[in-house]
């Protein structure tokens, strides 16, 4: 099966990187804010991301990523508090509310650290995108099961490392053979090359944890109300498995000399180029690079298949 062979292909190559690290008693969770790291070894990738506005990465008050990071996480919060309940209350205050309660206390610290300015602009920003939301985004109908902040895990190499998130929402219901989940990650910024990594990881979880890949991806815009459907094929949780290994070897210094040994990467210069089927070597297959168009969000993007799932869905 071919999940199975993408999970003992990522536990190959884990395996090799881990070699790299003291051992530890403590399993190594690999979350999607490691996986930045890995978007730097994709150029085209990179070159797309120059499509955006000008000044798209910068235009944020203050200091870089510091008033990003708060912002995404305070119109994550609202945007799980509308899906939940049907409203967005006070987004900025109730979002530090929440924040606290479920111990980000490192992005409350980031939004106490910001000047008085910037801390308006972010409240004026992050209750407007709050009222945004709740114009914009469809009521989801109750029989799609959408739920929010679910803890999603898988475990690999018999525990030494973990694939861990959080979905901002998920539709639909696990079946165990067929593809019948929809993953929608959110976004409170334009278009960047690291919104398909982040989604691509939901992706690899979803489909080792449910043995079939999720019947759709997106990524929600709070910024313009739209909605960027990608396709989602086996192809993609394999080159988040390629995500996965590049950020860990890169923290292990493998590529930086971090280590003190010679910088070779031991699996990637193996790869052949057979697009979506099993390298000869049995390592994990080469990525391939596509982008999703936004458009206005439609309930209709994440409407679960009828019960019983569609056959082309299916493992096989």
């Amino acid at each position: 099966m071919r999940i199975e062979r993408l999970r003992d292909c990522l536990n190959r190559e884990l395996a090799a990187a881990l070699l790299e690290l003291p051992t530890a008693d403590a399993p190594l969770v690999v979350t999607r804010r490691l996986l930045r790291s890995a978007v730097r070894h994709r150029p085209t990738d990179e070159a797309r991301s120059g499509e955006t506005k000008s000044g798209a990465t910068g235009r944020e008050p203050g200091s870089d990523t510091t008033y990003a990071l708060a912002r995404n996480a305070l119109v994550r919060t609202s945007f799980r508090r509308l899906v939940s309940t049907g409203t967005v209350g006070h987004p900025f205050d109730d979002g530090i509310v929440a924040l606290e309660a479920c111990g980000q206390l490192g992005v409350v610290e980031r939004v106490r650290r910001l000047t008085s300015p910037e801390r308006t602009a972010l409240r004026v920003e992050v209750d407007r995108l709050g009222r945004d939301l709740a114009g914009r985004w469809p009521r989801l109908d109750p029989r799609w099961l959408p739920r929010t902040g679910v803890p999603m895990r898988v475990r690999l190499l018999d525990g030494a490392v973990i694939l861990s998130c959080r979905p901002d929402l998920l539709v639909g219901w696990p079946d165990g053979r067929e593809g019948s989940v929809g993953v929608v990650d959110i976004s409170s910024d334009e278009y960047q090359a690291v919104d398909r990594t982040r989604l691509s990881f939901l992706v690899l979880v979803e489909t080792l944890r449910s043995a079939a890949p999720p019947f759709v991806g997106a990524t929600y815009y709070a910024q313009t109300g739209e909605i960027a459907v990608m396709p989602i094929t086996y192809q993609v949780a394999e080159d988040a498995a390629r995500d996965v290994v590049d950020a860990i070897t890169t923290a292990v210094g493998l590529r930086t000399g971090v280590t003190g040994r010679s910088p070779e990467p031991q699996v990637r210069d193996q790869r052949t180029d057979h697009g979506g089927a099993q390298p000869p070597t049995g390592q994990c297959a080469p990525r391939t690079n596509r982008r999703a168009h936004a458009r206005p969000a439609s309930p209709g993007d994440l409407r679960p298949p009828a019960r019983p799932p569609s056959p082309r869905r299916s493992r096989r």
